[in-house]
């Protein structure tokens, strides 16, 4: 979700985090790897990582197990800005 204090303010950026799954699915590390410039959606992005666990259980035929995950998360406010010029 776009947080709405972001969408308030304008505030966009693009982010980068790691995170690693176990065997049965549960979220084993998360780390932000390089943040956005803003807290609001460096938090948000980790809090939908966190709210998406449990993951589905890992196959036993991928390797290596914890399963590592490398992401990054745009946040990108696609309206339309307009400014009025005399």
């Amino acid at each position: 979700e776009y947080p709405e204090a972001a969408l308030r303010y304008g505030l966009q950026g693009r982010l980068s985090l790691e995170f690693s799954i176990g065997s049965s699915g549960q979220l084993e590390q998360l780390r932000m790897t390089r943040s956005s410039g803003y807290q609001v959606l460096d938090e948000e992005a980790l809090r939908a990582i966190k709210a998406a666990a449990p993951f589905p259980p890992i196959p036993s035929w991928i390797k290596p197990i914890p399963l590592s995950i490398s992401a990054s998360m745009e946040y990108s406010d696609n309206r339309l800005n307009y400014r009025v010029t005399r």
